[in-house]
């Protein structure tokens, strides 16, 4: 037996094993809800005909006692004797179904009014308050149901009644003869009140009944062995009874009319559907619980698989490649073979066609320089272990090729990102350039003005100095005590002033590391970004190959079958399409999440461009408050300019003290021509002729103080114009800090320019790595063909050298040695076509026991469905149930007024069983879900079994490898022979022996042979190698479609 085979029948077994216990633990349950209820339908449909064949037997009798003849004397001593066994009798006679009864009851009262009125009278007076008494107290309390110890107290009760009317049975029979009737109905209106008190004592008597009953029923409750079940039913009905305080009397009358109540039966049923309905709750609460954990499994069991199939696919790559190798070298070698064999044959015609001497002695010359030249080449030639480490560093660039174009695509993207970055600063530069030129030219015209202002003062200046100097030699005194005042006010000023500054520039530098933060923090969200967006890429990437395996995994098997059609089906199928579905949802969901998580990150990045928005109108207010601080700073230069317009107001004071001096000495001529003159010099000023000179001079004498108080102004406009220069100097160093930033942006551009000459550097790089790859691999390659052609050369000399060995005669044993060893070869060669074949059996058995296994799945989902449309049906059918109960509700409303309050109360029941309903359907909903747990059970099972699969197939190509490793082995040793013999050859060309041409007819055939033969293997060699490329193909396929989860 193979050991595939037994894996496939133990997996089958256990598979089997799992679905019957699951069957058992999930189908077999209890009775179901629908066969309850056909069991009730069954039990009250057993006790109708039995209710029937009661009341016909019980007719049959008493029609068999109406034939039997009585004396009428016993009839008319006990006339209410023979009516009360009556009521007795209804009482046991209406067990189960009360409506029958009264029925019965009434025919029966309207046959006797008919025949006799007064008697009819007599017994509706006994019936109607009983009757009356039963409507009002029926809704009140629900009538129990009845057990199996009660019907056996009914039944001696039966017993009992049954032997009163055995007693009572002569009246019976002697009222019914119609003389004797007659007679009855007189005595019986002259005996009227007799009778009353005589039924009184029958009541009194009936409850001395009653309580011998109970007395009986609780010796009877006491000697019973009752179980648990029985003795809680009796604890709920003596719980039902407890809360109804009737008369015993009427508790008798109803007990037997509520036995076949259907009210009391839907109660009832409704009552066991809510127990089920509760049971099925919990259990769904439970399936609830445990495909939750199931989940949980599922999602550690995923990341478990996904894992694995990563180490397998990687393990799978890697044996593909080794194949590939093994491929290329196994033609490689098959072709140096043929070029040698083709070439040796053409030497040895040679030699066949020129036998000299001369030509031999060359040909020794031409190895012995050929010897030479491959020792050097030995020494020279590339070891393989360091054709590996070549190989090896050649994959490694190969992957730092890969990563550099990775981090080339990243600093593209930074790249563009700063490229931006530098466009909006540019565009800032631009407006700052604009605001500082238009501040510029605000400031010129301002400039002008002044200048202009300037100019005029001066003038003005020049016409005053005569006339102040006299004034300034008084007022110098003022002005010194003016300029220490001065001092003080701007020391003062100039502390605040320096210290809001110094505030202003630490709030400055505070924002400015706030804008450098969220600049990194910018970048950093970038960076995520792009790596996210790579992720994303390499999720895609993945999806399109899984999306492409999964195409060629439907494909492949239509291909096979057409060329050989399997019974079985194909090794996969659609649980494969399945499993790739579950897995491209999974990628779906991981992208969505990589998609999610870059919003965030985009989110992100705009909260950092809002927060970089409010630091740059942080930086705006910070601007506003140096304004406001320049503000401040004109108006102390204000209140500068108050001071010395005081002190000036004081220089006028005493100008007008020196004029009041002058204008006593004056004449009015003089006033004149003061008049005259001042109003020369103040031609602005104009006042009337008609005001007395001290108020002229006095008006003349305000208006000119505000006027020197102008041309002190602009005395003043020098120290302004510093101001200026001091605010101009402000703005050049602010002009400064902006240059700073455009040289920082300038730098930036530079930083962008140099990043793009590191990235055109690691193109270029890349580009040379790419040309030193491609060159040493070229190397490689020439190096590889130079030792195939030194190979050549040499099996060329061992041509040379077999047919000089011709000349000696010890080559035949060595050559017989050759032969074996082909021998074994051959063998070998057919061990691996075996092991092939077997392997090939191996995978059609797999490829048909997967094949079962799908057609199995097929069915289970057939029957799965088969299963969902009876559970649909069967919620049709209980609708349908509901429907009819709401029928049967309106058809009851011809009872009494009990039973239509009751109706209101079936309404709200029936509307709570239909939400019930629903909640069964939920919970049938919920079962289909456990259904789908069982499946994924089933599918891990698969799965289990299909990683066994994959690992044997991974056995099976290690094995393979190993017999490529032993073919390899074999070629080595042939190279070893070959060698060998090239040495024998030269120990024979030192020793020469004289059957030289005997020798070399014997070699060449035998060559002949071997060339045959190595033909023959080399064709053995190309068909390993066809099948191994084969099984890599087919191993790698279905690892993949059988590890993907």
């Amino acid at each position: 037996m193979d050991p595939h085979v037994v894996l496939i029948g133990v997996t089958v077994f256990v598979v089997s094993a799992i679905l019957i216990y699951l069957i058992s633990v999930f189908g077999i349950k209890e009775k179901s809800y629908e066969e309850a209820i056909a069991e009730q339908k069954k039990r009250l449909e057993e006790e109708q005909e039995k209710t029937r064949r009661d009341k016909k037997a019980e007719k049959e009798k008493k029609k068999g006692g109406k034939t039997k003849k009585e004396k009428p004397k016993e009839v008319i001593e006990e006339p209410p004797k023979a009516k009360e066994p009556k009521m007795l009798n209804l009482e046991i006679e209406a067990e189960i179904i009360e409506p029958y009864d009264s029925a019965d009851s009434k025919q029966k009262s309207s046959v006797k009014h008919r025949k006799h009125p007064a008697k009819s009278i007599l017994a509706n007076k006994d019936e109607k308050p009983l009757v009356s008494k039963e409507t009002v107290e029926m809704p009140h309390f629900k009538p129990p149901p009845k057990d199996d110890l009660e019907l056996k107290h009914e039944q001696e009760k039966r017993r009992e009644s049954k032997s009163d009317k055995e007693k009572v049975g002569s009246p019976k029979i002697s009222k019914k003869a119609k003389p004797v009737e007659e007679e009855m109905v007189m005595e019986q209106m002259s005996k009227v009140t007799a009778s009353q008190t005589e039924s009184k004592m029958k009541r009194s008597k009936q409850v001395q009944d009653s309580l011998s009953d109970t007395s009986e029923l609780m010796r009877a409750v006491r000697a019973a062995q009752l179980a648990d079940q029985d003795i809680q039913s009796l604890i709920d009905v003596l719980l039902n009874k407890q809360g109804g305080g009737v008369a015993s009397s009427s508790t008798e009358w109803n007990k037997k009319s509520q036995k076949g109540d259907p009210v009391v039966l839907l109660r009832r049923q409704l009552e066991e559907k809510e127990r089920a309905l509760q049971e099925e709750q919990q259990l769904a609460m439970a399936n609830g619980n445990k495909i939750k954990e199931v989940r949980q499994e599922l999602s550690h069991e995923k990341s478990r698989y996904s894992t694995l199939e990563r180490q397998y696919q990687e393990k799978i790559a890697a044996q593909t490649q080794e194949i590939q190798a093994l491929h290329s070298r196994m033609q490689s070698t098959h072709d140096n073979h043929l070029i040698e064999s083709s070439r040796m044959q053409a030497h040895i015609n040679k030699l066949e066609q020129s036998q000299n001497k001369g030509q031999l002695q060359q040909l020794m010359e031409e190895n012995r320089k050929l010897k030479e030249s491959y020792e050097k080449t030995k020494a020279e030639a590339i070891p393989p272990a360091e054709f590996n480490s070549l190989r090896q560093k050649v994959s490694i660039m190969e992957n730092e090729l890969s990563n550099n174009v990775v981090k080339l695509n990243a600093a593209e993207k930074a790249k563009t990102a700063a490229v931006a970055k530098c466009s909006k600063l540019e565009e800032e530069m631009k407006k700052l350039k604009g605001t500082e030129s238009e501040t510029e030219g605000v400031w010129s015209k301002r400039l002008e003005d002044v200048n202009q202002q300037l100019r005029k003062s001066e003038t003005e200046k020049k016409t005053l100095t005569d006339r102040l100097k006299a004034a300034e030699k008084d007022c110098s005194g003022v002005k010194a005590r003016l300029q220490e005042l001065e001092k003080a006010l701007n020391d003062t000023a100039s502390k605040e002033l320096e210290e809001k500054l110094k505030t202003s520039e630490s709030a400055k530098s505070s924002v400015e590391s706030s804008l450098k933060t969220t600049e990194k923090k910018l970048q950093e969200a970038e960076n995520q970004k792009n790596s996210l967006q790579q992720e994303l890429e390499n999720l895609k990437m993945e999806n399109k190959k899984l999306s492409e395996e999964a195409k060629i995994s439907r494909e492949r098997p239509l291909g096979d079958g057409q060329e050989a059609p399997k019974p079985n089906g194909d090794i996969h199928g659609e649980d494969k399409a399945a499993e790739y579905k579950t897995a491209l949802e999974e990628y779906k969901k991981m992208v969505a999440e990589k998609e999610k998580t870059i919003q965030g990150l985009q989110s992100d990045i705009e909260v950092k461009k809002k927060e970089a928005s409010t630091l740059l109108e942080q930086a705006e207010t910070q601007k506003k408050k140096n304004n406001d601080l320049r503000e401040k700073n004109w108006k102390a230069m204000d209140a500068l300019e108050k001071a010395e317009k005081s002190a000036s107001d004081k220089i006028s004071r005493v100008e007008k003290e020196v004029k009041r001096e002058q204008s006593t000495l004056a004449v009015t001529e003089t006033e004149k021509y003061d008049k005259a003159v001042l109003q020369r010099l103040f031609p602005e000023i104009s006042l009337a002729d008609k005001m007395n000179h001290k108020d002229w001079m006095s008006n003349f004498e305000k208006q000119a103080t505000s006027k020197i108080k102008a041309a002190s102004e602009k005395k003043d406009d020098s120290a302004k114009v510093k101001e200026l220069e001091e605010n101009k100097k402000s703005l050049q160093s602010q002009l400064s800090e902006l240059q700073k930033k455009l040289s920082e942006s300038a730098k930036l551009d530079i930083k962008v320019k140099d990043l793009e000459s590191k990235n055109t550097q690691l193109q270029k790089e890349l580009g040379a790595i790419k040309t030193t790859s491609s060159s040493q691999i070229a190397e490689a390659q020439n190096e590889i063909k130079s030792l195939k052609d030194k190979v050549t050369r040499l099996e060329k000399e061992k041509a040379e050298l077999e047919s000089k060995a011709s000349q000696g005669g010890s080559s035949e044993a060595r050559v017989l040695e050759l032969e074996e060893e082909n021998k074994k070869l051959q063998k070998q060669v057919e061990d691996y076509l075996a092991v092939l074949q077997t392997t090939e059996s191996k995978l059609q058995q797999l490829e048909n026991s997967v094949e079962g296994e799908e057609r199995k799945w097929q069915d289970k989902a057939e029957a799965l469905t088969r299963e969902l449309q009876q559970t649909k049906d069967e919620v049709v059918s209980l609708k349908q149930d509901i429907n009819k109960l709401k029928n049967s509700e309106e058809a009851l409303t011809e009872l009494d007024f009990a039973y239509r309050c009751l109706e209101k109360s079936l309404t709200q029941i029936s509307d709570e069983a239909e939400v019930r309903i629903s909640t069964l359907q939920s919970s049938i909903q919920q079962s289909n879900t456990t259904v789908s747990a069982k499946e994924v059970q089933d599918l891990q099972g698969q799965l289990d079994s299909e990683k066994k699969k994959s690992k044997d197939l991974a056995s099976q190509i290690v094995k393979l490898n190993g017999i490529i490793k032993t073919g390899q082995d074999a070629i080595h040793q042939e190279q070893e022979l070959v060698t060998k013999l090239k040495q024998q050859l030269e120990e024979r060309e030192k020793s020469p022996g004289t059957n030289s041409n005997s020798t070399v007819s014997e070699l060449k055939g035998k060559l002949a042979e071997k060339e045959k033969q190595l033909e023959k293997e080399i064709t053995l060699n190309k068909q390993l190698s066809q099948r191994l490329g084969q099984l890599g193909i087919m191993a790698s396929s279905p690892n993949d479609n059988g590890t993907s989860v």
